[in-house]
């Protein structure tokens, strides 16, 4: 009928090859299979869960805030300075004319902090990493170039 060693795992005083009762566990088949199946199922678990993590992180676009020193002197100047942030990419860009501060919150994938100061110089404005050319800075109207120490009256 059945062999001791089929259910030497589930029997374990039962005599051995040797005659002795020890406790011993001799896996049969059915455990055998059992193991590697849990095994084999736990890894593709930790697998398919790292990668819907993965797949999930770049379908969300990462957005970021930044603030930066501009330098102006008015609404006129409030008004080129976010302007000319309104490109793809950008959601908000404000400036304050009293604190000289620019916020922007941007997604990271479409733009990033250096182009948005680029731009910010190229309409005339100096920031914290780039000035701008005489050509732009010569282009604002009289009342809004502020490196004569000028101050603007709107």
């Amino acid at each position: 009928m059945f062999q001791a060693a089929d259910f030497s795992c589930y029997f374990p005083n039962v005599s051995n090859a040797y005659g002795t009762n020890k406790l011993l566990f001799i896996p049969n088949k059915l455990t055998t299979n059992t193991m590697k199946i849990t095994i084999i199922s736990a890894i593709l678990m930790a697998f398919l869960t790292l990668q819907t993590a993965f797949i999930n992180q770049d379908k969300q676009p990462k957005v970021k805030t930044e603030t930066f020193e501009v330098s102006g002197c008015c609404g006129q100047c409030k008004d080129r300075i976010e302007n000319a942030l309104d490109i793809k990419g950008v959601r908000l860009a404000t400036w304050d004319k009293h604190t000289k501060v620019l916020t922007v919150t941007y997604k990271t994938k479409l733009v990033n902090a250096d182009k948005i100061l680029q731009i910010v110089a190229a309409v005339g404005h100096d920031n914290e990493k780039y000035t701008a050319s005489e050509e732009a800075y010569s282009k604002l109207p009289g009342c809004c170039q502020y490196r004569g120490g000028s101050k603007c009256t709107h």
